[in-house]
């Protein structure tokens, strides 16, 4: 697990990432990963990266075009990554321009396809697509969950369970985490709601581990740094779209 320090107090820095990931029938997965900064250096700096699926007329659309109007898999790809926008800064007449994202990486998104193609996933096949349109950062722009607030959080739950014996308690902290549960969550931009769907991102062998270390007190005034995602869930058989904000956590954490 990584360990920073300056997270919350640092100068400020953004990224803002798109993920796409097409799940088939058969669960077999691809997964797409791209960011942007307004820090980056030249012509790579940008505003912002997003992709926004909508439901018209009982039809799934990127863009204003149908997801059914996607044949095969190069046509799914050209409709979602022609509707993914990056936006650029802002230019001499204060415009926000955009940029298709087909446009911006094209070889990245033909590895993808190829990746998709030994998968096996096809426009055929195709069960589900989840897309993430997040913001991580540090300084003004970081978010981040305390430790000592999760645990108050599974506290107070853990009474309201009915207490157990104390050997139980590591499994049932452990669960609770597993829940996705909604906990204080904090940012210096001011764009939470001060309570967020919360979910654990770190690989779920080091889950143990850290829940120990936090009810024994190891981690008392440090911090997990926290991605605020917004995530669409795409049924694609059942055209069905649920949308959801979730902070993810638990890869970084760190102390004042």
């Amino acid at each position: 697990m990584k360990i920073r320090t300056d997270f919350v107090t640092n100068s400020s820095s953004a990224s803002y990432i798109l993920e796409i990931y097409l799940i088939d029938e058969n669960k077999k997965m691809a997964d797409f990963w791209h960011a942007v900064s307004p820090e980056d250096g030249g012509d790579e700096a940008a505003e912002s990266i997003y992709l926004i699926p909508e439901v018209k007329n009982g039809e799934i659309c990127f863009g204003g075009k149908s997801l059914s109007t996607a044949k095969s898999l190069e046509e799914l790809c050209e409709l979602l990554f022609s509707a993914a926008i990056i936006e650029g800064l802002c230019d001499e007449d204060g415009e926000y321009p955009k940029i298709p994202l087909q446009d911006a990486v094209p070889k990245e998104i033909n590895r993808f396809l190829n990746y998709c193609k030994k998968q096996g996933i096809s426009a055929n096949n195709l069960e589900t697509i989840v897309i993430r349109n997040s913001k991580y950062g540090s300084g003004d722009s970081a978010m981040w969950i305390e430790c000592d607030d999760l645990l108050s959080s599974f506290e107070e739950f853990y009474k309201q369970q009915g207490e157990g014996r104390e050997s139980h308690k590591l499994h049932a902290l452990i669960e609770y985490v597993k829940s996705d549960p909604v906990l204080p969550a904090n940012d210096n931009d001011s764009e939470l709601s001060g309570e967020e769907l919360c979910v654990w991102n770190s690989n779920y062998e080091y889950l143990s581990e850290e829940m120990d270390k936090l009810l024994n007190r190891k981690l008392s005034g440090e911090y997990w740094m926290a991605q605020y995602s917004n995530e669409y869930i795409i049924d694609v058989n059942h055209r069905k779209i649920e949308n959801r904000k979730v902070l993810y956590y638990g890869s970084e954490y760190g102390g004042r």
